[in-house]
């Protein structure tokens, strides 16, 4: 069975059989999510056996950026699946890889949804969702907490927060204003991992990516012992 065929085949075992507990993941990020950090962030919560996770990664995003019609804007974008109970591909990975450019195009990101983060969302019925962004100063939070909660009012929201950088004092201050003015909303922060605070951009590789996204996930573990009591 072919990568697509399978992922549409356990989208459909997912909804149909009573008391399945395979949880739905949304990760929406940046450039960082795009590169080696992202890609360990969704091996590492697909090596739970527990989600399904799709994440949309594009480079030079801001919250802003997913309230338009997603689009590949700046220099590239990548979107990752993984079907829970499903080992390596026939590309020996476990995560799929939908969509992707290396470069920019502006074009649509998400055409099966036509680039539009409402009908994503009835399209994937996410449990979770979870931001990986602030790097970029092109926000708006509410804007985006308001459309992923239009889909349902009580979804529970995790916020990775940017690794230290100049200006984070600011950025932080943004998202924790966002995550204070909604429930059920919880921030990640990651700015004391890598020790950077004069760099005004850095996209991190190998061991580095593998220990921020480590680390990362080790701090949202206790929420979603929380959230889901797995």
């Amino acid at each position: 069975m072919k990568p697509k065929a399978l992922i549409l085949f356990f989208l459909l075992i997912g909804q149909m059989v009573p008391g399945f507990s395979i949880r739905n993941v949304l990760i929406l990020g940046d450039s960082h999510f795009v590169g080696t950090f992202g890609e360990h962030v969704h091996k590492n919560l697909h090596a739970t056996n527990k989600y399904d996770v799709l994440s949309i990664a594009i480079s030079g995003a801001g919250s802003k950026h997913f309230t338009l019609t997603l689009k590949n804007f700046c220099c590239g974008y990548k979107i990752r699946y993984s079907c829970a109970g499903l080992g390596e591909n026939n590309e020996g990975s476990e995560v799929e890889i939908l969509e992707k450019s290396s470069s920019g195009t502006n074009g649509l990101v998400g055409k099966t949804w036509k680039g539009k983060l409402p009908a994503l969302m009835s399209y994937w019925m996410p449990d979770l969702v979870i931001f990986s962004l602030g790097s970029n100063n092109v926000n708006s939070h509410q804007d985006l907490v308001d459309i992923v909660r239009a889909y349902y009012e009580a979804l529970p929201i995790i916020w990775i927060g940017p690794f230290k950088r100049k200006g984070n004092d600011d950025r932080y201050k943004l998202i924790e204003k966002t995550v204070k003015a909604n429930d059920n909303m919880h921030l990640v922060r990651s700015d004391d991992i890598l020790g950077h605070d004069t760099i005004t951009m850095m996209h991190y590789y190998g061991k580095t990516a593998q220990k921020w996204a480590n680390k990362v996930t080790e701090r949202m573990n206790p929420i979603l012992l929380e959230l889901f009591g797995e």
